[in-house]
């Protein structure tokens, strides 16, 4: 007749299940310890204005609310002043391949979001169609995904792999005094054309006053020289802050240029005209 565990063969197998449960732990600890850690995305936080013009009749093509049209053109704008970071823009075609390389939904770079302001209904700033008279507007806190910017770059022949970052430097210039579009067009222009800057990209806007995040190899009083030399004439800066990250400007809008009238040239007295003229722009 079978005898059964008795009591001290309980006792045996309750020892060697505890034993075998510690060993499973520490086997499991080991595995948790020597498993490879999660790669950390490149995330990269980017503070951006985003606009959606409000047409006098609705538009058929246009879809979402203008709060939502605001919200995905700011996003826009944080991916692509990030992707500015890695290559260098010299003129159209280039922005067209970028555009090309990036596509049309943002929202594929964006690890997460959130409006920091929400400006409502202003008038029309970041728009010159005479047809738009105003705009919603808002700013938003973007966090963009570099990693999965830089590979679609890559895709796109844009950047060699796996390195090509460009050293940058970022100032902040805030244009005081300014109101008027074709004026903040003409200075964002001549940043990314004669001072040669990454990018431009408006982080605030309100009436008086916009800010733009620039990205160059310029800081401070370089930055200023140079979009001094490339703005049209008709546009004065006069500094009230110069630093090597932050720029404020007052803008004064003058006169512009208008061409001399026709008429009979031999009507009209002309100065003599030394070989060498002194007197122009640049003095030589």
């Amino acid at each position: 007749m079978s005898r059964g565990f008795g009591w001290r063969s309980w006792c045996s197998v309750a020892v060697e299940f505890e034993a075998w449960r510690v060993a499973l732990g520490v086997g499991l600890a080991v595995l948790v310890l020597t498993a490879p850690a999660a790669v950390a995305r490149d995330i990269e936080q980017i503070e951006s204005v985003g606009s959606a013009a409000i047409w006098r009749e609705a538009v058929s093509d246009e879809t979402g609310t203008p709060r939502d049209r605001a919200v995905r053109d700011a996003l826009k704008e944080a991916v692509h002043t990030s992707a500015l970071s890695w290559v260098a823009i010299v003129g159209e075609l280039d922005l067209d391949r970028l555009a090309a390389a990036l596509g049309d939904d943002p929202y594929v770079f964006v690890s997460r979001f959130h409006v920091v302001e929400d400006r409502g209904v202003q008038p029309a700033l970041f728009n010159a169609n005479p047809e738009v008279e105003s705009e919603y507007r808002v700013i938003v806190e973007v966090y963009v995904d570099r990693d999965l910017i830089r590979e679609r770059l890559v895709a796109g022949g844009m950047l060699e792999a796996p390195s090509g970052k460009v050293a940058t430097n970022r100032t902040r210039i805030a244009l005081e005094g300014l109101d008027d579009y074709q004026a903040y067009e003409s200075i964002r222009i001549a940043l990314l054309g004669g001072v040669g800057a990454r990018s431009a990209t408006p982080v605030e806007a309100m009436p008086g006053r916009i800010v733009l995040a620039v990205d160059s190899n310029l800081t401070g009083f370089e930055l200023l020289r140079a979009l001094e030399g490339a703005i049209p004439r008709h546009l004065e800066l006069v500094p009230l802050q110069v630093d090597p990250d932050l720029l404020r400007l007052r803008v004064s809008i003058g006169a512009l240029d208008l061409p001399e009238p026709e008429g009979d040239s031999s009507s009209q007295s002309q100065p003599a005209l030394d070989p060498i003229d002194t007197i122009g722009r640049n003095r030589y």
